[in-house]
């Protein structure tokens, strides 16, 4: 039946009459005796009249302060929509949710931005940046997203040199970014590093999470792969790709144990050493036709054997075996791993000993 007037306190509008009465007239009791009897309506009605006010027609409500100014804007619904604080030349915009959370808040000078961040919806902080005015250095920090208020945890940060840091939730680095170098870390200790040129990843490191040992190496440029021991750290392989070919070599101890050679994934080379030794324990040349020339040595390094294998390492056409003297042994044909013909067997004075024919 009443309703109270934007600007004044001391009258009050009768809506069914649509005339104003103040404070002093007769018809004031009756409103009074109407309000004491409709509170919650009048308690509705101010709230209304408030956010208007406040709303200001949509305009912002600039006041002076001791050591500025400040600008605050409302919506219809009287929530607070933006605030500027203008205090010693600093300006701060903060703008908030619809729920009156802060949604980001920048504060600049009259020369540039020097800080801003932003915020959920639940008021956690999600990114700031810090710019100071004297280098232009930046610092941005990102935070990962949670649902509950108040809390936050750390998840990038990242510096003007170049620098970002990413962190887990328990808020331990995980990763770290440099310019042209990527480190991924587990409690504390690097697991992985990757090196890059012009944003692409030219070779990675791989380290044991227990002992930081390097196990793994891999250049992606060059095309070479290394494998470590994960505790001593001593190579244990090495493989290197050009084109079609592909070398590899196998150690023990850091000394060769084997070396394989191969174009198309077709065996070229292979050679085997003895154990804990530099000397070569059997070699093998693709000759062509799926044929392998296959050597065999004493430990000394003096042939022991020469001949044929076919490329399921069966003996095949001619075998020579030869004594520690460097003498004859034995001669032999083979065909698919089978003996034919004949086979000669000598002293290690080179007469022959013996003879044997083959089915």
């Amino acid at each position: 039946m009443y309703r109270k007037l934007l600007y004044n306190d001391d009258c009050i509008l009768n809506i069914l009459t649509n005339t104003v009465i103040f404070n002093f007239e007769e018809d004031w009791k009756l409103y009074l005796d109407w309000e004491a009897d409709n509170i919650e309506e009048v308690e509705e009605d101010l709230l209304k009249k408030n956010n208007i006010l406040l709303w200001n027609g949509g305009a912002p409500k600039v006041e002076p302060t001791e050591t500025g100014m400040l600008s605050t804007l409302y919506d219809k619904s009287g929530n607070l929509v933006k605030k500027i604080d203008v205090s010693d030349g600093i300006t701060t915009t903060e703008i908030f949710h619809s729920n009156g959370f802060t949604s980001s808040l920048v504060r600049s000078t009259n020369k540039s931005i020097i800080y801003s961040s932003t915020y959920s919806l639940y008021g956690n902080i999600m990114n700031e940046v810090s710019i100071s005015e004297e280098d232009d250095s930046k610092v941005e920090t990102q935070y990962h997203e949670n649902t509950k208020p108040n809390t936050t945890a750390i998840r990038s940060f990242h510096s003007q040199d170049g620098i970002k840091l990413f962190y887990d939730i328990n808020g331990e680095v995980i990763k770290k970014e440099e310019p042209n170098k990527i480190s991924y870390l587990y409690n504390g200790n690097i697991t992985k590093v990757e090196i890059l040129e012009n944003n692409t990843i030219i070779s990675t490191e791989h380290y044991s999470e227990k002992t930081q040992v390097l196990y793994k190496r891999d250049d992606h440029k060059l095309k070479i792969f290394i494998k470590f021991n994960t505790i001593t750290g001593e190579i244990v392989w090495y493989k290197r790709n050009k084109a079609d070919f592909e070398y590899e070599v196998y150690y023990d101890n850091q000394i060769k144990i084997k070396t394989i050679l191969k174009k198309s994934n077709k065996l070229l080379k292979f050679i085997k050493y003895f154990d804990g030794m530099d000397s070569i324990d059997k070699k093998l040349y693709h000759i062509g036709n799926d044929i392998y020339k296959c050597s065999t040595y004493f430990t000394s390094g003096k042939l022991r054997g020469i001949g044929s294998l076919s490329d399921d390492n069966k003996m095949q056409d001619e075998w020579v075996f030869y004594h520690h003297n460097g003498n004859i042994e034995s001669k032999h044909k083979f065909n698919e791993g089978k003996l034919i013909g004949n086979s000669s067997l000598f002293y290690e004075n080179g007469n022959l000993y013996k003879e044997i024919t083959h089915d």
